[in-house]
């Protein structure tokens, strides 16, 4: 997770907690409140980590496959 993801799961999770309300946490994030408002909707709905981008788990995927694809492969 980049530093950019990290700070947005925080200011999320700030916002579900009550601590920030929808104009304070897009004015920190750089988006408009509507963003913030479907960030916060998806974030209920599916946890913090539902705001992250999709690719993500994509990317940890074919890490794994080469990683354990390389692993396997005897050194000659």
């Amino acid at each position: 997770m980049s530093k950019q993801d990290a700070r947005k799961v925080t200011i999320i999770e700030e916002l579900l907690a009550g601590r920030f309300n929808n104009n304070q946490a897009a004015e920190l994030l750089g988006l408009s409140v509507r963003q913030v408002q479907r960030m916060k909707v998806k974030a209920s709905a599916n946890g913090v980590t539902g705001i992250l981008h999709k690719n993500i788990s994509n990317i940890f995927q074919i890490f794994n496959i080469i990683w354990n694809l390389w692993i396997t492969i005897p050194l000659t």
